[in-house]
């Protein structure tokens, strides 16, 4: 199995979101699948990983993954190690999630 590299990975209450999401080293964008930060991350052409909350969002979160292609949605049931990995193979190896 890939290890994979986390020292690049920041957790944090608040962010300034619209200028982390327009700068040159963001490769990915972890939402609740709100409505303006998923158009936001696509208008900087940011990969999104969703984790709805409310009906509404898994709606969005939908959309993204089956529809649109621009991101993935988060399953619950997954180990964090079988998540991280999967996160690392279908949102930067797959071809069709290059935007």
């Amino acid at each position: 199995m890939q290890s994979l590299n986390l020292r690049n990975l920041k957790f944090t209450s608040w962010a300034p979101q619209r200028e982390l999401l327009n700068h040159p080293k963001i490769d990915l964008f972890v939402t609740h699948c709100g409505a303006n930060g998923v158009i936001e991350a696509q208008y900087y052409g940011v990969k999104i990983l969703g984790f709805p909350i409310t009906d509404e969002q898994e709606s969005v979160s939908y959309r993204i993954d089956q529809m649109m292609g621009v991101g993935r949605r988060l399953y619950l049931d997954q180990s964090p190690m079988e998540f991280l990995t999967s996160v690392n193979n279908t949102l930067f190896n797959e071809p069709s999630m290059d935007l």
